[in-house]
């Protein structure tokens, strides 16, 4: 949503006017990392603080309303000829990784979910085998928990339990604050972009020319 800012001096006509102030991606990457941010300084008491408020995340995202060729602004779509609109795909997102901490800003322990479907089309990188006989292509078994050395089999049910945060209820039936929460979540794209290096004339060349002296080096050690 634009923020609304009155009394916006404007430098073209020298007026004080009402604008709509907003922040919009021109371009997305294949991987979104997210911060949460759970950790600020609290200056009235000089000393830093962990936010354990509760925060819930979906497990699939779709960033075109975050992206400027789907603003709307008084009612019209942005025109602009350098900004056009993409496939459906490119704004698609799905959870691949979850950093958690477990503790205070004084101290405490991080480890990670990370869903072992990792190329972005669906494929199993790690199937089911005689050793493991847990890993399998069942969605409920494709995540597994990094704590250390230790690694296990996650269900993704248990998720709001171990990252949402926010208060918990105890044996006794009161609340208390719960200090284990999602730090950073990874979001890759499910269908990616191919990654293109270009080079001019000049770097070409730099780089043949340089790799043409390398083969004339010759190493005395030899």
């Amino acid at each position: 949503m634009p923020e609304k800012i009155d009394d916006f001096k404007c430098s073209n006509c020298n007026q004080n006017v009402t604008i709509n102030k907003l922040t919009s991606l021109s371009d997305l990457p294949n991987i979104l990392v997210f911060h949460l941010k759970r950790f600020y300084m609290n200056y009235e008491i000089e000393r830093t603080e962990k936010i354990n408020a509760r925060f819930e995340f979906p497990l699939n995202i779709n960033m075109k309303e975050f992206c400027i060729e789907d603003i709307e602004i008084s009612g019209k779509k942005f025109e602009n000829e350098d900004i056009y609109m993409k496939d459906d795909s490119y704004y698609l997102y799905e959870l691949k990784g979850i950093n958690i901490h477990m503790g205070s800003a004084d101290g405490g322990h991080y480890f990670s979910l990370i869903n072992i479907l990792r190329d972005g089309e669906g494929n199993i990188l790690m199937e089911k085998s005689e050793e493991n006989d847990e890993l399998n292509s069942d969605n409920k078994n494709s995540w597994l928990k990094f704590n250390d050395s230790h690694i296990s089999v996650f269900d993704i049910n248990d998720i709001e339990k171990e990252c949402y945060g926010g208060a918990s209820k105890a044996f006794s039936g009161y609340n208390y604050e719960n200090f284990q929460n999602a730090y950073m979540l990874i979001y890759e794209r499910k269908k990616k972009t191919p990654i293109r290096l270009r080079y001019d004339e000049k770097e070409i060349k730099e780089i043949c020319d340089l790799e043409k002296e390398q083969k004339n080096i010759i190493n005395i050690n030899n």
